[in-house]
C-alpha cells in the first residue's frame, strides 16, 4: 500500500491538558485497516522514526506519532554513535519524568483526533515501550494490542510499576527483549513473566541475541535480522488488533 503523499506526514497540533503536543500523523492511500500510535524512545522525534512510521502507514495504518516531550517544549537529541557515548542529561531526565499518569492522559485527544478509523494498536521502542504497555492498560475500548520493543524502566519500585499492568491487560501485548540489556535486565525480565503467568491473556515474549535498540537502522547497534523479525511479529499482532488479516 502507498502513502498518502509520498512518506510526509501531516504534522499536528493537538491540545493536551499540559500544552499543545506536536505529533506526526502518517495517513496511507486507500481504507485504513486501523489506527497505531508509535510511542518514541528516549532521543525523541526525528527522520529515523519518521521513516519507521511511514514503514508502518504504507502497511495500511494511521500512524500517529506524539512527541511526548511536549510538556518541556519540542526537544530531541541526537542517538549515540557507539556503545560508550552517553544519553544526554535532559534526555535522562525528561525519560524519569514523563509519567505514564502523563501520556496515559493525553491519549485520548489522539483517539479523538482519529475519530472513526477503527481499533487501535500501539507500539514504543525503549522508553516508548512501557508507554506503550500503559495505553493497552488504559484505552482498553479503542487499543486492543501493544508491543514493546526492548522496553526500558518495565520495572520500577512501587506499586506503579508498569510490569504489574500486565495482569490485568484486556489485549494482547508483546515484548521484544535484548540480550544483556541494561535498561531491562535479567531480573526485571523474569519478573515481567511472573507477571505474564498470572494474566488472563496469554502474552508473548521473545528474547534476541541483539543489543539494546536494535531496531533503528541507523543505530549501530542496528540487527536486520532481529528487527525484520520483530517488524512482522507486529505487524501481525496489529492485524489481530484491528480486525484484519496480513496475509
Amino acid at each position: 500500500m502507498r502513502l498518502h503523499r509520498e512518506t510526509r506526514p501531516d504534522v499536528l497540533a493537538l491540545t493536551m491538558p499540559h500544552g499543545v503536543m506536536r505529533t506526526h500523523r502518517f495517513v496511507p492511500q486507500g481504507p485504513p485497516r486501523g489506527g497505531l500510535v508509535v510511542y518514541m524512545d528516549v532521543f525523541g522525534l526525528r527522520p529515523e522514526l519518521f521513516d519507521m512510521c511511514a514503514g508502518y502507514a504504507a502497511e495500511g495504518f494511521v500512524v500517529y506519532l506524539p512527541n511526548v516531550f511536549y510538556r518541556a517544549g519540542d526537544v530531541s537529541f541526537p542517538p549515540p554513535s557507539g556503545p560508550t557515548d552517553p544519553t544526554p542529561p535532559q534526555a535522562v531526565e525528561l525519560n524519569a519524568t514523563t509519567t505514564l499518569a502523563m501520556t496515559a492522559a493525553d491519549l485520548p485527544a489522539i483517539l479523538e483526533h482519529a475519530g472513526d478509523i477503527g481499533n487501535f494498536a500501539a507500539i514504543g521502542y525503549c522508553m516508548g515501550g512501557r508507554h506503550a504497555i500503559n495505553a493497552l492498560a488504559t484505552q482498553p475500548a479503542r487499543v486492543k494490542a501493544a508491543a514493546s520493543i526492548h522496553g526500558g524502566r518495565l520495572v520500577t519500585p512501587g506499586d506503579d510499576s508498569p510490569h504489574l499492568l500486565i495482569s490485568k491487560l484486556q489485549g494482547l501485548a508483546y515484548f521484544a527483549f535484548a540480550t544483556d540489556d541494561h535498561a531491562c535486565p535479567d531480573t526485571d525480565q523474569a519478573m515481567i513473566r511472573v507477571e505474564i503467568v498470572r494474566a488472563v491473556i496469554p502474552h508473548i515474549v521473545e528474547k534476541f541475541d541483539a543489543q539494546h535498540g536494535w531496531s533503528f537502522p541507523q543505530r549501530y547497534c542496528h540487527d536486520p535480522v532481529a528487527a525484520a523479525q520483530v517488524r512482522a511479529r507486529s505487524l501481525h499482532l496489529f492485524s489481530q488488533a484491528t480486525g484484519e488479516n496480513d496475509a
